[in-house]
């Protein structure tokens, strides 16, 4: 079984806040909840209107990155469990930096200083 840690962008199976079908798009590992299932929060290239987010950036990556040349948008209230068997790929890992951000825009931490 792969390690996967937090701050990994990954492709993998996902249905966004539990609705329609699953499609397999970018996610960014937020922490492994037991042996099986990552919390994960989606990304898109697409600017949300009305829901918080972290933009990030090529350069916002340690290693690799996701195919888009314009930034991407981690949907910070979009929690979603993915189990291990849906991931299709590793696309990096995020720096430090934009994982902090997106730490503090989480709503169960929110205002608290990251781990790590």
């Amino acid at each position: 079984m792969a390690a996967y840690r937090e701050g990994d962008v990954l492709q993998a199976e996902v249905r966004v806040d539990g609705r329609g079908d699953a499609k397999v798009r970018p996610v960014v590992v937020i922490e492994w909840e037991d042996a099986v299932t990552l919390r994960v929060l989606p990304v898109t290239s697409r600017s949300p209107v009305d829901a918080p987010h972290v933009a990030v950036e090529l350069v916002d990556f340690v290693q690799g990155g996701l195919d888009f040349f314009e930034a991407s948008y981690v949907l910070t209230t979009s929690e979603c469990r993915v189990g291990v068997r849906e991931v299709r790929g590793r696309k990096g890992r995020l720096a430090r930096e934009p994982l902090e951000a997106i730490r503090a825009a989480l709503p169960s931490t929110r205002g608290r200083a990251g781990k790590g």
